[in-house]
């Protein structure tokens, strides 16, 4: 019995609670190609930046900023306009002047309410022990970004390899000839940082991100209770 209360929550929460499930699967395409876009010029002003040694290197800084700014209040806006069109009027939400998370938390918990008390799960002896479990079901607990110590020490190790190669009198020259390599180094140790902590590490935790989740959920849900 228990193990199917478990496996019922879970499942809510798998496919309602999620920031992805209530927020971002409402994202028109539109919204979605203009973020990318956004992101797209921000990253390659960013990359320009980098490698251009001349004067023209503030064009990529002029562009970088903005379009990364840009881009940030973008994504508030359209989940601002989300909150407000699915969910401000059945959970109360106070909007006028923005969301912030406390938002985002007032319908997950309304939402885990509501399904609580249609479904019938409303033991709260039950639900404490749901958390016990949860609790010792932790799955992965740290991320250690193993790629990104990889690919640097890889990467610093073929350039101090090509250092060491040449002669100290053709030092200077090499390290003007290949600040290009340098800069396209740091650029992909950007990008390799960027998708390890935003996309491999959170699938690698998932398990333990959605536990965190529901037992935060549940304990608001007793505590209110």
């Amino acid at each position: 019995m228990l193990h199917m209360i478990i496996e019922e929550l879970v499942k809510f929460d798998k496919y309602n609670l999620s920031l992805y499930k209530m927020i971002y699967q409402y994202y028109k395409p539109s919204w979605l190609v203009i973020g990318l876009i956004s992101f797209l010029i921000g990253f390659a002003s960013f990359a320009f930046l980098i490698f251009n040694l001349t004067s023209l290197r503030w064009f990529g800084l002029f562009l970088s900023i903005p379009s990364l700014v840009f881009l940030f209040f973008y994504n508030r806006k359209k989940t601002l306009f989300v909150l407000k069109t699915r969910y401000e009027k059945a959970y109360n939400l106070q909007l006028t002047k923005g969301w912030s998370d406390s938002d985002i938390w007032a319908v997950r918990l309304g939402m885990f309410s509501n399904y609580i008390k249609d479904a019938g799960l409303e033991d709260k002896d039950k639900l404490r022990i749901v958390i016990e479990y949860l609790n010792d079901d932790h799955g992965s607990t740290k991320y250690n970004y193993k790629l990104t110590e990889t690919f640097a020490v890889v990467l610093m190790g073929a350039w101090l390899g090509a250092l060491i190669s040449v002669s100290l009198s053709a030092t200077k020259k090499f390290m003007e000839t290949n600040r290009l390599f340098i800069s396209i180094g740091f650029v992909l140790i950007v990008a390799v940082v960027y998708l390890e902590k935003f996309v491999i590490k959170e699938i690698v935790l998932w398990r333990r991100n959605r536990n965190k989740r529901l037992k935060q959920i549940i304990y608001s849900y007793l505590v209110e209770k």
